[in-house]
């Protein structure tokens, strides 16, 4: 359970607000006077201890009634409608702004609020700056809208949040505040030049703090988010920077996602130096980090070195995942080596893993480029079968190796049980068929493909162009092609580019 967050007023701001509410209304009830000129004199002393929070009891009589049912409202909205709930704190602002609810119903909105709701959150925040008998509050709040905003893709509201945390929670941010606002802009996977110096400045101001020190997850979060937007380069230096330091705090996260980055980089031999220099410093291993590992070799057809990989992983007390049996299985397809690949698959199902699309995909794409199309098909109709269901990915398989192997008319029934199972043809699957029927001498049919395309709101790409005009052109349909081509030029084709 999260305990309630720290609770303390500013008596100079709330000095000032007073004075303006006193300014607004006219008082004729003695009590409420009295209370006012207790609470100005409360504000008054810039050197004494917190405010009496207002309450609706500490409200005009007429008033009071109408506050509490307010926060009444708040309250029972916070948690199952909390856009209704900030309704209510919207309409609590504007008709009574002294008065406002308490820390902990503040803080329970909040969570609820960033749970469900991210993009209203801008909202609250904006009611705990500018209130001015706006709470304080410990940094746990302040995480709790950093993070949605990270969840949310929101990068831009977690950065103006982060640089008015003082003014909305009234808390100086610490270095779980820096990892959030890090992550926020890994999430986002937009990094610009810009906004690359703005994560490093962001970090050197970190790095430069007396008070505060990164820690692992801010070294993860940092190196992840450098490798997963190609600054492979300098999430090398910060690694190597943090190994060269008294601390050693680099985990197992920060290694694997620079490994990772390395690999799909295709920069393998740098990637093995980084997992020896990992075991050196006394990090163990994961099943992410030999499922990376294992990934790039696959990447770059060294399997020898992949399936070496596994069974050092298997030695070491590490247990391969589903996702380590897959990616040496697609590995072994796509090195035409097929035995071995149904080797690992029975393999995996003997400790318990059930194939999945991805497993099926694999073997089912390798034996269609080894033109094994029937070997396919029988595990293709034996996934039907056992009652799993094949997406999108596995369908464009199966009909790219039937028309590749000039069986159109099968993955012409294929594409319709697809429509039926309610799994929606892509631009792509309608390439593959326009490109089997020109080639199997079907331009009607493929015509029809074209319009059916269209049809669906799917727009043609350059490669729709190009199959269309190749197919029409070897069928002398001239006109027909030029109309195309013009409409090619209008559409997908930029400056200087011309379809071949």
């Amino acid at each position: 359970m999260i305990p309630d967050p720290v609770y303390q007023d500013s008596p100079t701001i709330l000095k000032a607000a007073v004075e303006i509410r006193a300014c607004q209304f006219r008082f004729s009830d003695s009590k409420w006077n009295a209370v006012l000129c207790a609470r100005i004199r409360v504000f008054g002393d810039e050197t004494g201890g917190g405010a009496v929070p207002m309450t609706a009891a500490d409200e005009p009589p007429a008033c009071a009634p109408r506050v509490r049912h307010l926060v009444e409202l708040i309250e029972l909205k916070a948690h199952k409608d909390p856009v209704a709930a900030l309704a209510h704190l919207d309409s609590l602002a504007a008709h009574h702004p002294f008065s406002c609810p308490s820390p902990s119903l503040l803080f329970r909105l909040l969570r609820a609020v960033s749970a469900s709701a991210p993009s209203h959150l801008p909202r609250l925040l904006c009611f705990l700056r500018h209130h001015p008998r706006g709470p304080r509050f410990s940094e746990a709040p302040a995480l709790v809208a950093l993070k949605a905003f990270s969840r949310a893709l929101m990068p831009d509201e977690a950065l103006r949040t982060f640089r008015s945390l003082p003014d909305i929670f009234r808390c100086t941010p610490g270095v779980r505040s820096h990892n959030a606002l890090l992550d926020a802009f890994v999430r986002a996977r937009r990094w610009d030049e810009a906004e690359v110096e703005d994560a490093m400045i962001l970090w050197e101001q970190l790095q430069q703090h007396k008070a505060l020190r990164p820690d692992s997850i801010t070294y993860g979060v940092l190196i992840h988010g450098l490798c997963e937007n190609g600054y492979i380069n300098k999430a090398l230096q910060e690694l190597k920077k943090a190994e060269e330091g008294e601390d050693k705090i680099l985990d197992v996260f920060a290694y694997t996602s620079l490994l990772d980055g390395l690999c799909k980089d295709g920069r393998i031999d740098e990637a093995i130096c980084v997992y020896d220099q990992m075991a050196k410093c006394g990090c163990r291993p994961n099943s992410q980090t030999y499922n990376a590992l294992i990934s790039g070799f696959c990447r770059v057809s060294k399997i020898a070195e992949a399936i070496q990989f596994f069974n050092q992983m298997q030695s070491s007390g590490c247990s391969p995942t589903i996702v380590t049996y897959n990616t040496l299985i697609s590995g072994l397809c796509k090195a035409q080596r097929f035995l071995e690949a149904s080797v690992f698959t029975r393999e995996m199902m003997e400790k318990g893993f059930k194939p999945d699309t991805i497993t099926y995909s694999s073997l089912i794409n390798g034996l269609c480029q080894d033109k094994k199309l029937d070997a396919a098909l029988d595990i293709w109709n034996r996934v039907f079968n056992m009652g799993d269901g094949a997406d999108v990915i596995m369908h464009n398989i199966v009909i790219h190796g039937l028309c590749s192997a000039g069986k159109v008319e099968e993955a012409l029934r294929i594409h319709s049980e697809m429509k039926r199972r309610n799994c929606m043809p892509t631009l792509v699957t309608h390439n593959m068929l326009m490109d089997g029927l020109y080639k199997s001498g079907d331009c009607e049919k493929a015509s029809a493909v074209w319009i059916e395309m269209l049809e669906a709101g799917l727009e043609p790409d350059i490669i729709s162009y190009n199959i269309v005009l190749k197919g029409l052109c070897s069928y002398n349909r001239t006109l027909e092609a030029v109309e195309l081509l013009d409409d090619a030029l209008s559409h997908v084709l930029p400056q200087g580019c011309s379809p071949i």
